[in-house]
């Protein structure tokens, strides 16, 4: 009965780091006699758990690495000695990393997000917010990352206020029409790209010239 407890653990374990796993270590278990398994099945069932593990580890590493060097490339943008870009970078990194355990948003695209934030409106203490509400606003609105910071960033540099506070703003703003203009944030972006500088430098408000495309996307 230890040996069959054994292989029991073995199997749910396996199955919680990969669940493929699951089917071909039942059907080493059927194999060798249902309850009455000798060591043999328990060896092939302890492989292929190893062989998972391993794997895993393997995969870890391969995305530790990709991250890396992703951080790497933001770090290429920031200003200072090489030791605060450092300490920048390993504040950053940890942001990146809470956003996404948070957002469920792949760290590839939230590293791209944040460079695309930096080159755009430079380094800040805003920087994760606007990253942050960049990928919120683009899985709500079924969009990559990248496409809700080139209409933010167009917006609140358009405006000359590139703080968190005016991320949020445009976010909402850009949310309400992509929701009731049936548009999409690409289009969106590309569109009010074009007029920002002309409607801040006239005057108009983010709410009517969110406001107007709303009811044009709409005809």
């Amino acid at each position: 009965m230890a040996r069959n407890r054994e292989l029991e653990a073995i199997i749910k374990i396996a199955g919680s780091i990969d669940p493929s796993l699951q089917k071909s270590l039942q059907s080493a278990k059927k194999e060798f006699g249902g309850l009455k398994l000798g060591m043999a099945a328990i060896g092939t069932a302890a492989v292929a758990a190893t062989a998972a593990v391993v794997k895993l580890g393997v995969d870890a590493v391969k995305s530790a690495a990709a991250f890396e060097q992703q951080m790497a490339n933001v770090a290429t943008l920031l200003d200072g000695t090489k030791e605060q870009v450092s300490n920048r970078i390993g504040e950053l990194g940890d942001d990146v990393l809470a956003v996404s355990n948070k957002t469920g948003v792949a760290t590839d695209e939230l590293t791209d997000g944040l460079y695309q934030i930096i080159s755009a409106v430079g380094d800040s203490e805003d920087a994760i917010t606007q990253m942050e509400l960049a990928a919120k606003a683009a899985k709500a609105g079924g969009a990559e990352t990248t496409d809700a910071i080139n209409l933010l960033t167009a917006v609140t540099k358009g405006y000359n206020d590139t703080s968190g506070e005016a991320f949020q703003k445009a976010s909402d703003l850009a949310f309400e029409t992509v929701k009731l203009g049936q548009t999409s944030f690409p289009e969106l972006a590309s569109s009010i790209g074009k007029v920002i500088p002309l409607a801040s430098a006239l005057g108009v408000e983010q709410e009517e010239l969110f406001g107007s495309f709303a009811a044009l996307c709409k005809r």
